[in-house]
């Protein structure tokens, strides 16, 4: 019996490390995918997570963070990367990429034969951008139902016109999106705003108009804050992510209304770290990500539009006239110059905060 029970505990023990091992093997195959959290996490496992998972086998772990690229380059260096995939800002993908903080991403190797059917910017060497956020310019008609038809603000160069449309404004506490507004603002046109924004007098310039409104302005912390701030009346002409408008049109009902004018636009780009023990299987999650129906039941669920035009015609058509893309065309729509920013982020950042604080 106990020669007997010795054999069953060996041979248990043995059949327990074999599941071990099938466990462990089958975990070096699962990813964990970053994103920004909110509505976006919800479409993004529902678009992308459960056909990645139900074509590959794997389980996907999913975690949020706060957009701060040294996060990546302290698991690079480290080389502990536990976190496989993230949605960058365009220009950190592309700054990312110059320190060798990310891998090259072959858009080929991702299926993609044709790069035109993505709008502009959205392929990096390091990053393909699967979705577009932009800031619009909004107001709401419970507090001011009288700024309709010819009497409604009209453009950017609104914002800065207090006696036409007075009342507080609202821009992101960030250099990016609140300088192009600026410069815009002062009547640059779009194909020069970064030409003009990349010299000493360009960020004066930038700054200068934006004095003309600071003391009517609230500085927005977070882009939840953007709604919120609208629909209690603390902002009256406000910058707002073209996802929580329409969200706040749609499903809340809210009396929000916009121009569609002077939209400034980037992308939400997944990139992936270097010394990824995951590198094959981020890739095939990206591959998966970018077919023209993910994309587009992302779009149904997000009401971000797909950056690649095919995924665009499949998102429904309720949904398309909401999307930020269906008022490009002859709106002045500005898309956000990622190596500008690249370059000039981290000074311009701490020039616009020194300006907040003055």
């Amino acid at each position: 019996m106990k020669r007997t029970f010795m054999s069953g505990a060996v041979a248990g023990i043995a059949a327990l490390g074999f599941g071990i091992g099938l466990a462990a093997e089958a975990r070096a195959a699962d990813l964990t995918v970053v994103t920004w959290g909110g509505a976006q996490e919800t479409g993004y496992k529902k678009a992308y997570g459960e056909t990645y998972e139900k074509l590959s086998g794997n389980k996907l772990t999913w975690t949020t963070w706060n957009g701060t690229i040294s996060f990546i380059r302290a698991q690079v260096e480290s080389k502990s990367v536990s976190n496989h995939i993230y949605p960058l800002n365009p220009w950190d993908t592309v700054a990312g990429c110059d320190e060798g903080l990310l891998e090259k991403i072959d858009p080929k190797e991702m299926g993609i034969t044709d790069p035109s059917d993505f709008y502009e910017g959205a392929i990096e060497p390091c990053g393909i951008g699967i979705d577009i956020w932009t800031y619009l310019l909004a107001w709401n008609l419970d507090r001011n139902p009288t700024w309709v038809g010819d009497k409604a603000p009209k453009d950017v160069q609104s914002m800065f016109d207090l006696k036409t449309w007075p009342g507080r404004r609202g821009i992101r506490k960030r250099a990016y999106g609140a300088l192009e507004y600026g410069i815009m603002g002062d009547g640059v046109p779009n194909k020069d705003v970064y030409k003009v924004l990349a010299t000493p007098e360009g960020i004066k310039r930038a700054l200068a108009k934006l004095d003309t409104v600071k003391k009517n302005t609230l500085f927005l912390d977070n882009v939840p804050q953007m709604p919120q701030a609208l629909a209690d009346g603390e902002t009256d002409y406000t910058s707002i992510v073209n996802s929580r408008f329409y969200y706040g049109v749609v499903t809340d009902k809210k009396k929000f209304a916009t121009n569609w004018k002077d939209q400034i636009y980037s992308y939400n780009t997944l990139s992936i770290p270097k010394n990824n023990p995951r590198l094959k299987e981020a890739k095939e999650y990206i591959k998966n990500a970018i077919k023209p129906e993910n994309m587009a039941e992302s779009g149904n669920l997000v009401a971000y539009p797909p950056s690649r035009k095919s995924a665009l015609k499949l998102v429904k058509a309720d949904v398309q006239q909401h999307l930020a893309t269906a008022h490009f065309e002859g709106n002045n729509s500005l898309s956000m110059d990622a190596r500008f920013w690249a370059e000039y982020l981290d000074a311009y950042a701490k020039s616009f905060q020194n300006w907040l604080a003055q």
